[in-house]
């Protein structure tokens, strides 16, 4: 929408949370087309997180969430959460800081990545958990 900001801040007030555009629900359709294609990523990207879960819980200081998700929720039982999140930004590999959420201030959300992204997640978490 363009409009003044005085109505566009109306007009949000109405607008449902996680609103989809037109363009999102059209891709959404092209998507649903090519299901076959969607649904071998879906299993790659399954294959991965199952692969990820035990590797990241085999981490000392490190307690993680099962997730059925394309990302895991990460405790860090003695490092500053703050630190390793800057330790795993400085070397590219990008998380969300979910810190300042209730009741994860000791918490990180890291995404599922390729076989590479992972492999380099797990790295850089090992020698900042040492």
């Amino acid at each position: 929408m363009l409009a003044a900001p005085a109505l566009v801040r109306e007009v949000n007030k109405a607008r449902l949370p996680y609103n989809v555009n037109f363009f999102t629900q059209l891709a959404a359709l092209e998507a649903l087309r090519e299901r076959h294609a969607l649904e071998a990523g879906v299993a790659r990207l399954v294959g991965l997180r199952d692969a990820l879960f035990p590797r990241l819980a085999a981490l000392p200081g490190l307690r993680v969430y099962p997730s059925r998700a394309n990302f895991f929720l990460l405790e860090l039982e003695q490092r500053d959460p703050k630190t390793v999140f800057e330790a795993l930004y400085r070397r590219g590999i990008l998380v969300r800081d979910v810190t300042s959420y209730p009741r994860l201030a000791r918490c990180l959300r890291v995404s599922v990545g390729t076989e590479e992204e992972n492999e380099a997640l797990l790295t850089v978490l090992k020698e900042n958990l040492n």
